[in-house]
């Protein structure tokens, strides 16, 4: 996966589950983040409570939307509104973001997004938002993309709803998270995944945050 050397390593903000069912998350964190050329972020999140809502509003069940075709065009309308919706709050909030679906330009494929494309876009100070939705009409998990980044990126903030305060276990952050798995740090190389409450996303200091064990 190829980067431009003049191009800054992003940092990931993977937002977790649980959080895309808080209304009130993505203007939260939209107050707490300070992205720059030199500190470039990617913001990436799986479908939550607001395309389920809207599934079920058209008589779909998320579990099985993606079984026919049919289905997976409402997964896509309904996950894609709710993208646009968390770009929204995020400007709002004052944070120059920009919805995207991994479906938009092929820049999910698996769970191996499209760096060449998503960094040089957050290099110049825009927050990518991407919709966790691959080309193939899967949803790959969280925790499979982070994975699938870890050599084009800085570090991942793995944001959850409370602070941890403590060094905590893949399991432990499963749970927390809402998300089927945690990412793995065995797969991550150099790449640090610390975990983050709302309160804390945005600190200076690199060693904040819990680390995943």
């Amino acid at each position: 996966m190829w980067i431009s050397s003049r191009v800054r390593k992003p940092r990931i903000i993977a937002v977790s589950r649980r959080l895309t069912e808080d209304l009130l998350f993505w203007e939260q964190l939209g107050r707490r983040l300070k992205p720059s050329p030199e500190s470039p972020l990617l913001i990436f999140h799986g479908p939550g409570e607001v395309t389920e809502r809207i599934l079920e509003g058209d008589g779909l069940a998320f579990d099985s939307a993606l079984s026919t075709d049919n289905g997976r065009r409402a997964l896509e309308d309904a996950f894609r509104t709710e993208n646009r919706q968390a770009a929204a709050a995020l400007t709002e909030a004052g944070v120059p973001a920009v919805a995207l679906m991994g479906t938009d330009r092929r820049l999910l494929t698996g769970a191996s997004p499209r760096f060449d494309l998503l960094s040089p876009l957050a290099a110049s100070g825009t927050v990518p938002v991407l919709g966790l939705l691959a080309v193939e009409g899967r949803l790959p998990g969280l925790a499979a993309v982070v994975e699938a980044s870890n050599e084009a990126v800085s570090g991942v903030d793995w944001v959850v709803s409370r602070a941890v305060g403590k060094k905590i276990s893949p399991a432990e952050l499963g749970d927390l998270s809402g998300e089927d798995r945690a990412p793995d740090p065995s797969k991550m190389g150099r790449v640090s995944i610390r975990v983050l409450g709302v309160s804390e996303v945005g600190l200076v200091d690199p060693n904040s945050g819990s680390r995943l064990t």
